[in-house]
């Protein structure tokens, strides 16, 4: 270029002078973050030229991943001077008139944040930017002329609950499990917790005198004491993709329909907490409904076949077989059995206490 001029190795050069391209690269910081977390994009210019000035150095970044955008405070820093001018929003970024000294290298950066559910765009995000130039080089379309970095956004993990059984009577027992996945089908997520607490109304609903317990998940912290109203899981680790369960034992003293709705089940990224849904479910309770039927049948051996009338000959040997069933939905005792003909009867079994059938 002439009328340019350089010093390379102790050497002054006049006249025709080529220089190198500006390179550019690109980084998030951190590279993970959840829905709705803020990154901070950061654009480096290097000027390989230990004796050349570089003026007019420029690029633009207009492909932003789907889903992401200047944060809402944007924090746009620029050692490169020219025009760096983020705002909250933006889904393109462009540098102009930015001038680098000899063998220098400056930064452009910028917060950026993703969209939250139910919108979010999730998973691995590559942003690639346009070539960077300058007025003495023009355009570096080489591989060195454009920044690419990848952002992950994970989304939270989601829970579900559920009562078994479903219904139960007055001071009965049900299990209360959740469910949580984690939807990143390709990242594993830590810190997942929750909290529960118990419904109040129709009446106080409890954890069971023995809780009974149990979960599926890593590294989780379950706390369920007998005779508390509150369940809560902290630090637990679920596999790209996977699921785990955490079950106990609850009971309600009164007749009626229990709403239990849980907190918020959340997960950790860089020290950040971020929030998935909440989970509902109901427990019907019913008042105690005990009952008792008993069929009597005969036959001619002890072991049947059994009829409810039978026509046999004089001074036959007849037997008789007594079903007791509960009918209704409450263990029965204790149990009797008596017949006028009979007295008393013999060679009977009676179960002490009647299961529900």
């Amino acid at each position: 270029n002439n009328g340019h001029s350089g010093y390379v190795d102790g050497v002054s050069f006049e006249g025709c002078i080529v220089p190198d391209y500006p390179t550019l690269t690109k980084t998030y910081g951190p590279d993970v973050i959840g829905t709705g977390g803020v990154s901070t994009l950061t654009f480096t210019i290097t000027n390989p030229n230990p004796g050349i000035a570089l003026t007019g150095v420029a690029f633009e970044d207009d492909a932003f991943p789907a889903g992401t955008f200047v944060n809402s405070t944007p924090n746009a820093t620029n050692t490169c001077g020219g025009t760096w001018a983020p705002a909250a929003g933006d889904t393109s970024l462009s540098l102009t008139g930015a001038s680098l000294a000899a063998g220098a290298s400056c930064t452009v950066t910028v917060d950026v944040s993703s969209q939250t559910v139910p919108t979010v765009v999730s998973g691995a995000l590559t942003n690639v930017s346009g070539f960077v130039s300058s007025t003495e080089t023009g355009t570096n379309d080489t591989s060195t002329g454009a920044g690419r970095d990848t952002l992950t956004v994970l989304l939270p993990p989601e829970m579900s609950k559920s009562f078994t059984p479903n219904p139960i009577i007055e001071n009965g027992t049900s299990t209360l499990s959740f469910s949580i996945t984690n939807p990143n089908v390709n990242t594993a997520i830590a810190g997942v917790a929750f909290s529960d607490t118990l419904p109040i109304a129709p009446d106080i609903m409890l954890i069971a005198g023995t809780p009974n317990v149990s979960t599926t998940c890593t590294n989780a912290t379950i706390t369920a004491t007998a005779g508390t109203d509150t369940i809560s899981m902290t630090g637990a680790d679920i596999a790209a993709g996977g699921s785990c369960t955490v079950s106990v034992d609850v009971t309600a003293p009164t007749a009626g329909t229990y709403t239990n709705t849980s907190g918020v089940v959340s997960h950790i990224v860089n020290g950040v907490q971020f929030d998935g849904n909440t989970a509902t479910a109901d427990l019907t309770v019913n008042v105690p409904n005990p009952d008792i039927a008993i069929v009597k049948q005969v036959g001619t051996t002890a072991s049947g076949p059994w009829r409810s009338y039978l026509a046999i000959s004089e001074n036959s040997p007849v037997y008789y077989r007594f079903v007791i069933e509960n009918t209704g939905d409450v263990p029965l005792s204790p149990i009797a059995l008596s017949d006028p003909a009979f007295d008393p009867i013999t060679g009977c079994t009676l179960t002490d206490p009647l299961p529900v059938a």
